[in-house]
């Protein structure tokens, strides 16, 4: 049986050796080709990054066991906790000779101390939740219909601006199961919001109300929406609205700037068309009230009427500059 390894020591471009286990070191890559593409119109794919690498490391001399590249994608985005000394050497070459390129030491120590915390706070298995939550199998069967790939939009106001960010639902491994979903945000021009979120999905199945919550990734933050499911809004356009459907509620979270707990709408366009760049995280970020149809007129149903609806300031804030004085 081949060795395994759960730690790789990986050498940071100004000589530092740090250590990190199989898990991190896989998120890592990830970050790494988040952050590359970070600015860039035509962004690169992770599969493709990974294979662009993996094809630079088969250079002469680098003597190494390289994991097939059909399976080089789930290698790195489902990572095992050990993995055999071949695979653990590819990884660490991975960084030394390809992905480090144009980093800093500062920015991959700051990644890396990123991701140590997200793994501390990590949301427990599904479940556990279940259990807590009192998930049933019959409240969770419509819900599996929901399951699927969503551009998730919401109106910003402290700039004129859209937010597109990826959701992704995952179907449930056990009837008595939340959900799980991944939502990757945008870092807009002026900062704020969370590049990632974590957490889980269940449903009240006498009144068709979705719970979802997650944690925003490296931080101790926890954003909880109520969703409802709804028909894309093109029904009357169409003669008939199609099969999928979307999400639509209010999100309670912080404020970007000033970090106050408030309310908005959001709502999450169930995908059903492909990406126009290989991969809808691609199209993740702030846009314009006037590109917005340009740049999802038609991938997004209804977009039109979804713009109106998110463009009505209903939110609620804890504190508002219009609050009585007491």
């Amino acid at each position: 049986m081949a060795a395994l390894q759960s730690e790789i020591s990986i050498t940071l471009p100004g000589g530092e050796a740090v250590a990190l286990d199989i898990r991190t070191a896989c998120r890592l890559v990830r970050a790494i080709v988040d952050e590359k593409n970070r600015g860039l119109a035509a962004k690169q794919t992770y599969k493709d990054a990974y294979l662009a690498a993996w094809e630079r490391l088969q250079a002469p001399g680098l003597d190494l066991e390289f994991p097939e590249p059909s399976r080089l994608e789930k290698f790195i985005s489902k990572p095992y906790a050990r993995v055999p000394t071949g695979e653990a050497a590819f990884l660490k070459a991975l960084f030394e000779h390809s992905f480090f390129s144009g980093l800093s030491d500062s920015w991959i120590r700051s990644a890396i101390e990123r991701l140590r915390r997200s793994a501390q706070t990590q949301i427990p298995r599904p479940t556990f939740w279940g259990n807590l939550l009192g998930v049933k199998p019959e409240s969770q069967q419509w819900l599996s219909s929901l399951a699927g790939e969503y551009l998730l939009l919401r109106r910003l106001f402290t700039v004129p601006n859209f937010q597109v960010s990826f959701l992704t639902i995952d179907r449930a491994r056990k009837p008595n199961e939340p959900l799980q979903f991944r939502t990757h945000g945008a870092v807009g021009p002026f900062g704020g919001d969370e590049p990632f979120v974590e957490g889980l999905v269940w449903a009240q199945a006498d009144t068709n109300i979705v719970f979802c919550v997650g944690r925003v990734d490296g931080r101790g933050e926890v954003r909880s929406s109520i969703l409802r499911p709804i028909d894309k809004p093109v029904g009357r356009a169409l003669g008939r609205a199609p099969p999928q459907r979307d999400l639509a509620g209010i999100r309670l979270g912080l404020g970007r700037f000033d970090k106050q707990p408030r309310a908005y709408r959001i709502w999450c366009s169930r995908v059903m068309t492909p990406p126009p760049e290989g991969d809808w995280r691609n199209a993740i970020g702030e846009y314009p009230l006037d590109e917005m149809p340009g740049r999802f007129g038609s991938h997004i149903l209804g977009l039109d009427w979804i713009m109106s609806w998110l463009a009505k300031e209903h939110y609620v804030m804890l504190r508002h500059p219009d609050d009585p004085t007491y």
